[in-house]
């Protein structure tokens, strides 16, 4: 069965356009994360605690001659930041299952995630 040729488009300046919206409806997000435009954020609640998912979307996707790519460039340092009632009683990267360097200040907790392979998890204890 014939599809018709395929067509993809890129815009670079649409995300862009898209955060800048986005902050004007939310301007003060619970999360926000900085270090590196290619990170896709998912915050979500499991079990009472937050759970703020980072997945790595570098590559080169707006090259037409690239068809599929093996391999997706690590990123980082990135610093999520959120914006909390309180101090969280504790932060842990998964799955790697390890603490992450935490300040908090002014109601904010600055997370550094030194390096974001393809996914991972903020989980915070409120």
């Amino acid at each position: 069965m014939n599809h018709g040729a395929g067509r993809i488009g890129y815009l670079p300046t649409l995300g862009k356009e898209l955060m800048r919206m986005t902050h004007d409806l939310f301007p003060t997000p619970l999360a926000e994360v900085s270090g590196a435009p290619t990170v896709d954020v998912c915050v979500r609640r499991l079990a009472g605690r937050l759970m703020i998912n980072l997945a790595n979307t570098a590559g080169p996707h707006a090259d037409k001659t690239v068809h599929g790519f093996d391999a997706i460039p690590a990123i980082g340092p990135l610093t999520v930041t959120l914006r909390l009632p309180r101090a969280p009683k504790s932060v842990v990267l998964q799955p790697e299952g390890r603490p992450p360097d935490v300040k908090w200040s002014a109601g904010q907790a600055a997370v550094t995630v030194p390096r974001l392979d393809l996914y991972s998890i903020v989980a915070v204890t409120e």
